[in-house]
């Protein structure tokens, strides 16, 4: 029997996820990638040029609120897997989040005009401490919600698709405020508009999620007893360490990209007016595969998608040093395949983990979704803050100058470098690692037959 919209929120694990559960979950994704599209894509570029913060500042700014962001993903997790309300212990969270949201969106991209160089560094610093705390506020309680939503092992699989196809329209939106903002005649003041619009809607979709799902009331207040408790588990699962791993290095490498994008157009092809048409090559197939995705995921297994994601993006990523001679049209081509590894990771990898949720609970008997995600979005914020970080060094090393209307080659080598060939290795190295993996269907339903038989002992 199909599940209704109804049972849905009263959680039931198993039965098959109607569309309107799916939609209310994965709304959130439209707003967040809009503003995590616009922030990836040209906060550093519209900092050192419009805002003129020097580049190795910036970076620094970068890494330093991502490794905050880090930090505070654990703690996050801890606690709303401890958390017991009548709402549930993730909806609270979900809820408190969204309009601090909305405030510190306002705070990073218009900050007051009057403020210049260590003020306006200082002003940049708070802002993005306080977005990434309360963005994880909301992130990781939704990320750990996702996770709760069903047992079925293909059914995550589809939840996650369904999220990430929301999220795609949410995406082309954030490249369109970048494409407002950088032809803007007063960009400031875009911005400042822009980033009301963007926090709107991040506080609107939350607030609805949070509104619309309801949680399983027999994992309430079943996480970890302390924060060092939860995460030694999570360390403790064989599985979770090598995925977490393989997670690290590919964070670290592909950290880059994004905020490379701009730099890559404008200061290497020379070709900034056909940014958003390459993103928009990126962000497309990732919403038109997702269907096929789902499917190969139910007929080849998730760690074999995966594995042809990844060598997929090897070639599509180390083409970019060479690609760029051939002109944007090859680059774009090249970002087009990127798209498709990129779109099975984000399907696949989620599903991935909530399976290995499963496992540690057979282990010890607990749930932890917010600590399984805190640890993940540690590893992903810490590699991709680190790669950020250093993307703004190498580009002061190399001798970028914001003001400039060519860079020299060093500095067009070393842009590449970090947008192309840091990646492949990172992905040729995660994919070598990933295929020791061995947690298949066969085995979670192994687990699953044994919690089932525990869960029943135990009501």
């Amino acid at each position: 029997m199909s599940q209704t919209a109804e049972n849905f929120h009263e959680g039931a694990p198993t039965e098959r996820i109607p569309a309107s559960g799916l939609i209310a979950y994965a709304l959130p994704m439209a707003g967040f990638s809009a503003a995590t599209a616009t922030l990836t894509l040209y906060l550093l570029k519209y900092s050192v040029d419009v805002l003129l913060v020097p580049p190795a500042a910036m970076g620094t700014i970068f890494m330093f609120a991502r490794l905050w962001d880090a930090v505070t993903d654990p703690v996050v997790g801890q606690w709303s897997d401890r958390t017991s309300t009548r709402w549930g212990r993730r909806r609270p969270w979900m809820v408190a989040a969204s309009v601090p949201i909305l405030i510190t969106l306002v705070m990073i991209w218009s900050p007051p005009a009057e403020l210049h160089g260590w003020l306006l560094v200082g002003w940049m610093t708070v802002g993005l401490l306080l977005y990434e705390t309360a963005q994880t506020a909301f992130v990781v309680p939704y990320g750990a919600l996702g996770m709760e939503i069903t047992d079925d092992h293909h059914e995550r699989t589809r939840l996650f698709g369904w999220r990430q196809m929301i999220g795609a329209p949410g995406f082309l939106l954030g490249l369109g405020f970048v494409f407002v903002m950088r032809t803007a005649e007063e960009p400031r003041e875009v911005a400042r508009v822009l980033a009301i619009a963007g926090g709107l809607l991040v506080a609107a979709t939350a607030l609805f999620a949070a509104w619309r799902i309801r949680e399983r009331d027999d994992f309430s207040g079943r996480g970890g007893a302390n924060l060092w408790g939860a995460m030694l588990d999570v360390l403790r699962n064989r599985h979770a360490r090598l995925l977490f791993i393989v997670y690290g290095i590919e964070s670290f490498a592909a950290g880059s990209i994004g905020v490379m994008v701009p730099f890559i157009m404008d200061d290497v092809l020379g070709r900034y007016d056909l940014q958003e048409v390459l993103i928009a090559f990126y962000a497309v197939p990732q919403f038109l595969f997702i269907p096929i995705w789902i499917h190969l995921s139910k007929r080849i297994g998730k760690k074999t998608l995966w594995m042809w994601g990844m060598a997929a993006m090897i070639p599509g990523y180390g083409g970019i040093i060479w690609g760029a001679e051939g002109g944007p049209v090859l680059v774009i081509v090249l970002v087009t395949i990127l798209a498709g590894g990129i779109g099975i990771a984000s399907v696949v990898v989620p599903s991935i983990k909530a399976d290995i949720i499963d496992f540690d609970e057979l282990q010890t008997g607990e749930r932890k979704e917010g600590a399984y995600t805190a640890a993940w979005n540690f590893i992903r914020k810490a590699g991709a803050g680190l790669a950020i970080g250093g993307s703004g060094l190498l580009l002061q090393w190399s001798g970028y100058d914001g003001e400039a209307e060519v860079q020299t080659q060093t500095v067009k080598n070393t842009i590449l470098l970090i947008g192309g060939g840091l990646p492949a290795i990172g992905y040729t190295i995660g994919m070598i690692l990933f295929s020791r993996f061995s947690f298949n269907e066969l085995e979670h339903a192994d687990v699953l037959a044994e919690l089932q038989r525990k869960r029943a002992e135990g009501s």
